[in-house]
């Protein structure tokens, strides 16, 4: 069940957790807890908690490859739309929330382990189709002393030289870290790359494209490879009231 309306927006913000299962918890039943029982408590959510959040996918990971293979494994990215940090922090705030949402993701989601911070995002060129194909989430680490500035200069630039590479590409969009806002869980990626591939053909064409912005972003010394890494994924919505 997806809500829907249309307001183009390109001013809102947004929480992302990267979420890790409990210890001895399914794929499948991780799955059941977040997006079923867990969506369906926010999508049943009294109307000022509900409509305070303004887009709310989850992207469930299926394989991934990490840089370095004692980096934290992710199990799902979920980023929830919000008008501005005050109202996300409203929002955590709600008898809702605090009551009835934040102790049902302590039964399948390893707390202590997810990643939590706010970001941008800002989409590269048409508009992406959410919910559909493969999404495939780039983590990337700048190398110290990097500006995400000049971090996104550089993927500018690669993208420009062999983006043409990436098959069947549905949409591409770029989340930065916000400026001022506090990182509440874990250690986030300086950028993250989000990309939408019409199906899991053209998975290897990603392969090889990720490997040129790695190679490069290591050779180009804006880049820590092995705190770097790709999740291939599936998005669902569980709530949606902007567009694209």
């Amino acid at each position: 069940m997806t809500e829907s309306c249309s307001h183009p927006r390109t001013d809102m913000i947004k929480l992302v957790l990267w979420g890790v299962r409990k210890p001895e918890t399914l794929h499948a039943d991780y799955y059941q807890g977040n997006h079923v029982a867990h969506g369906d408590l926010v999508r049943g959510a009294p109307e000022d908690f509900r409509t305070s959040i303004k887009r709310y996918t989850q992207s469930y990971v299926f394989d991934a490859a990490y840089g370095d293979p004692s980096l934290q494994h992710i199990d799902s990215v979920s980023e929830l739309w919000y008008e501005s940090v005050e109202a996300a922090a409203a929002s955590f705030a709600h008898p809702y929330y605090q009551q009835v949402v934040q102790p049902d993701g302590a039964r399948f989601a390893d707390e202590s382990r997810n990643i939590v911070h706010f970001a941008t995002e800002d989409v590269l060129g048409r508009p992406v189709l959410r919910g559909q194909g493969i999404k495939v989430h780039l983590s990337l680490t700048g190398a110290a002393g990097t500006a995400p500035q000049d971090l996104a200069a550089f993927l500018d630039a690669v993208y420009n030289e062999s983006g043409s590479g990436l098959d069947h590409l549905l949409g591409r969009a770029r989340s930065s870290l916000l400026p001022g806002a506090p990182v509440l869980s874990g250690i986030p990626p300086t950028v993250y790359e989000s990309y939408w591939l019409d199906g899991e053909a053209d998975i290897p064409s990603f392969q090889r494209y990720a490997r040129v912005v790695l190679d490069r972003g290591q050779h180009a010394g804006v880049l820590v490879r092995h705190d770097s890494f790709y999740l291939l994924c599936r998005e669902r919505r569980v709530l949606d009231s902007i567009e694209p």
